[in-house]
């Protein structure tokens, strides 16, 4: 069974939860340091990256004494640890680090619905409830599937259709929907 963690950034606010896997390939990209707390899900157990045996390789410890290694603030900082930058030789060019944009709209994970068609289905079935099975709010499409036979049905449908395209509506887990 696959171990998930949350990743806990400097400010406080957690993404995830990922696997050991993805948290590797985070490590290699200079979004975890050494020190990243990671909260163990479903325990709440809390470890720091580097004392996980598959981070722990990755994430040694950075070593500014070392002749020709330098860290300095990143402009472009990432998601996990806003403006830190892992050592690199002098006068090499540091990797490109890319904040989790495809994964996540400012500090929360997107949903894999689209907006654009949770509010066509709004405005064009709306009155069956098709737009909330689609974003997984059941217990609501039964309730408009079940007052399709009257027109407020279909007020509420079209209206809650033109409110998801405007980006007010989240999936029933809380997440922003995709554009």
């Amino acid at each position: 069974m696959a171990v998930y963690y949350f990743v806990v950034a400097q400010d406080g606010s957690r993404y995830g939860p990922a696997d050991v896997d993805t948290l590797v390939l985070w490590a290699r990209e200079g979004r975890l340091v050494a020190e990243t707390t990671l909260i163990e899900r479903g325990t709440d157990r809390q470890v720091r990256a580097c004392d996980l045996p598959a981070l722990s390789t990755i994430l040694g410890a950075p070593a500014p004494s070392q002749p020709g290694v330098r860290i300095e603030r990143d402009p472009y900082p990432t998601a996990t640890h806003p403006g830190y930058r892992q050592p690199h030789a002098a006068g090499a060019t540091p990797p490109m680090q890319f904040p989790a944009a495809m994964q996540y709209a400012h500090g929360r994970r997107l949903s894999h619905r689209s907006k654009i068609v949770a509010g066509i289905l709004g405005l064009i079935f709306g009155w069956l409830g098709v737009h909330r099975f689609y974003l997984g709010y059941t217990g609501i499409g039964l309730i408009q599937l079940l007052l399709s036979c009257t027109g407020i049905s279909a007020i509420w449908g079209f209206v809650e259709g033109i409110i998801i395209l405007t980006g007010g509506m989240q999936d029933a887990e809380g997440r922003e929907l995709r554009d």
